[in-house]
């Protein structure tokens, strides 16, 4: 709502009044739109629009039709203005761009099919179908339902083709035909006669599937059909066509052939034929194509000899039939018999004996050999066992000879022997010689001296010793015993020693017993005696040999004054008894006294000085080392200012 004011030029202002104005924009360029196809086929039509008609807006097309859409059927090109009623000084809008209907019709030719070989479809190949100018708008459509410009083929056929558009379709184009044609087999052949040519004969080899249309072609450059052959080689042939070449025919071989030679021969071993084995004959020369005729029949490479026999060959081809060949002739071979062995002498023999076997044979190629291994013809045997012999040849071993049993018996063993005794006799004494091992039941114990018994009484010197004997055994008494020597001592005769005219004293050893004027003295045990009375002593005793003797009588005169002690006065001892490298002296003294201690051989020597010095009263033990001595008896000698002592002592080491 506006107030309008008119100016004068007097400046004069009239009364206000109230004026209602509207404003329109200007009217917009019409766009149209087609609701289907601008191309028109017979009888069809089309509905335009437009798209942004204003509201209270007149539309006016370019064909005299007014409205918002109209349905045209002729071709053309159509516009159409926009005006609004209510702006009539507005004016109309411009002019829209122009839709172009066209008239269109079915296509009117018929397609021009090109294919792209002349060929048949070999296979695995296609052929391509194409138009040459396709029209406007236009589709192909092919015979087989394809819609498409080219249409590639793989299979034979009849195929043709039509335009088509949205008005339909067109005359269909001229046929053409395509057809297929398969690859070229592999030839088979076939000779006319044998491919073995003799000289001077020929074979004709001839294609039995050539292919229609197919060139064949040989691997000698020919390309017949069929081949003449006159010589030898190695021949195969092609066929091709369009579609390829073949694979090559199996290699056909001819060979010429001469007239065979006289067959030659391989042996497997030798022609000398031991039990079971057999001969291989082979032809070393076997001609090509031949066949090979035995002396015995047979046919074949080999032959095979399993017995004594003569043996021939030919060979024989196309061409006629060989020389006869050199003659084969086995033999047979034996194994050689067992040989004959014998003992010479008992077969039962004792420990430490032999016998002696031999064998008897006749077969101067053969090999002996004992079952021990041994190969000399005679054997020595000194142990138990069976033993045999045995031949053997190029054929092998022969049979086992009979056995001899060789049986070696041992001897008894040697028994042990003791002597219960001494080995040393006085005069007058024996031992015992005693068996102490077990002894074999039945059996006798043989002495050396002759005897016989489980023991043996000695009363004279020699060497002893005993042996088993079984009554029953070849081999007699066994191993000899241990040896025992018995020797015999000579007879003991005591020597008396007087000091003085009084003092007795016997040579060392034991049992002592004095006599006077023959008769026994009381008491008077002691190696020493002092006489106290003058008559003739003796004494007995045993010596260190342990024989006993009874000496001279000895003349002594009465002692003024016995201060002597007798031996059984002496308290002493020594100890250990047997000893090794010392001894003890043990002594109980009523009074002090000089000691003189000395050890003697049991044969009265003195062997060393062992002590010397003054023992108090009483009791007392004093240490004695003693010399690097033998095994054996001595005499230990003790001497004091009122007496003498003495005692047996045994060393062992």
């Amino acid at each position: 709502l506006y107030d309008l004011a008119i100016d004068s030029a007097a400046l004069c202002e009239s009364a206000r009044v109230p004026v209602k104005a509207t404003i329109y924009t200007p009217l917009e360029t019409p766009q149209l739109m087609a609701a289907g196809d601008t191309k028109l086929c017979p009888g069809d039509s089309v509905t335009l629009m437009v798209a942004n008609a204003c509201p209270d807006c007149i539309i006016t097309w370019s064909n005299g039709a007014t409205g918002t859409a109209i349905k045209v059927a002729d071709p053309g090109a159509y516009t159409a203005t926009m005006t609004n009623p209510l702006a009539p000084l507005c004016g109309a809008s411009p002019v829209s761009e122009a839709i172009i209907l066209t008239e269109n019709a079915a296509p009117t030719e018929a397609p021009s099919v090109q294919p792209s070989g002349n060929g048949p479809l070999c296979p695995g190949t296609t052929l391509v179908l194409s138009i040459a100018q396709i029209c406007p708008d236009c589709q192909v459509r092919w015979s087989d339902g394809s819609v498409t410009d080219s249409l590639t083929v793989s299979t034979a056929g009849i195929y043709s083709a039509a335009f088509e558009n949205v008005c339909g379709m067109g005359p269909i184009s001229e046929q053409v035909e395509v057809s297929a044609l398969d690859a070229p087999p592999t030839p088979v052949l076939s000779a006319s006669g044998t491919t073995s040519l003799c000289p001077g004969e020929s074979l004709s080899l001839a294609l039995t599937n050539v292919c229609a249309d197919c060139q064949v072609l040989w691997n000698t450059g020919s390309d017949a059909q069929a081949l003449d052959i006159s010589q030898t080689g190695a021949y195969t042939v092609t066929q091709s066509n369009v579609c390829g070449v073949s694979a090559a025919s199996d290699t056909f071989f001819v060979i010429s052939l001469d007239l065979p030679t006289a067959p030659e021969f391989v042996l497997d071993g030798s022609t000398a034929l031991c039990p079971g084995e057999s001969l291989t004959v082979t032809i070393a020369n076997p001609c090509l194509g031949c066949e090979t005729h035995w002396s015995n029949g047979a046919t074949g490479l080999q032959q095979l000899l399993n017995s004594a026999g003569m043996l021939t060959a030919t060979q024989m081809n196309a061409c006629g039939e060989s020389q006869i060949s050199a003659v084969v002739e086995a033999t047979e071979k034996l194994l050689p018999e067992a040989p004959v062995i014998q003992a010479n002498g008992l077969t039962i023999f004792c420990e430490g004996d032999s016998v002696l076997l031999s064998a008897a044979f006749n077969c101067p190629d053969c090999q002996f050999s004992w079952s021990n291994g041994a190969t000399t013809a005679n054997l020595m045997v000194n142990e138990s066992g069976m033993f045999t012999a045995s031949l053997s040849n190029e054929c092998g071993a022969g049979p086992t000879s009979d056995p001899v049993w060789v049986s070696e018996q041992p001897l008894l063993p040697a028994p042990e022997i003791a002597v219960l005794g001494n080995t040393a006799l006085c005069p007058g004494d024996t031992a015992v010689l005693q068996v102490l091992s077990s002894v074999c039941p039945g059996c006798e114990v043989h002495w050396s001296d002759g005897t016989t018994g489980i023991s043996r009484l000695i009363a004279e010197a020699g060497i002893f010793s005993a042996s088993l004997l079984d009554p029953n055994s070849v081999c007699g008494a066994g191993l000899s015993s241990n040896a025992i020597a018995i020797t015999l001592l000579p007879e003991f005769t005591p020597q008396i020693q007087l000091e003085g005219a009084c003092q007795l004293s016997a040579p060392a050893g034991a049992n002592y017993k004095w006599y006077f004027n023959g008769q026994p003295i009381s008491g008077a045990n002691s190696s020493v005696w002092e006489a106290d009375t003058a008559g003739f002593f003796s004494v007995s005793m045993t010596g260190p040999d342990g024989c006993s003797g009874v000496s001279a009588p000895v003349f002594a005169e009465a002692c003024i004054s016995r201060t002597f002690a007798p031996f059984s006065e002496i308290q002493a001892d020594i100890y250990p008894n047997p000893a090794h490298t010392s001894i003890y002296l043990s002594t109980d003294f009523q009074e002090a006294s000089e000691v003189q201690f000395d050890l003697y051989s049991t044969d009265g020597r003195l062997v060393s000085a062992l002590l010397q010095s003054r023992f108090s009263e009483g009791k007392q033990v004093q240490e004695i080392h003693l010399p690097e001595l033998p095994d054996g008896a001595y005499l230990c000698r003790m001497v004091t200012e009122w007496g003498i002592w003495q005692e047996l002592l045994l060393i062992r080491k």
